[in-house]
């Protein structure tokens, strides 16, 4: 996408979507691997290190995307999908 095309409302549109997306699996990539280190944690296991990161991949993924779209939506922000 070039900047003039993500600059028009159609494409500003698509990039919230693409937002909206990203934070939907964001929460769904922290709602199933939570789940899994609650049953470790459960069953007075060690949490496996993959688990635990990918809930932090997950968190920082839902941060960016809330930031992003709120700038873009307040302060006229544009950011480009690569």
């Amino acid at each position: 996408m070039s900047l003039k095309a993500v600059q028009t409302l159609t494409g500003r549109i698509i990039l919230g979507i693409l937002r909206a997306l990203q934070l939907v699996l964001a929460c769904a990539v922290i709602g199933l691997y939570g789940k899994y280190l609650s049953r470790a944690s459960e069953a007075d296991e060690h949490a496996d290190a993959r688990w635990i990161w990918g809930v932090v991949v997950g968190g920082l993924s839902a941060v960016t995307a809330v930031s992003f779209f709120l700038l873009s939506l307040f302060f006229g922000w544009v950011s480009v999908v690569l």
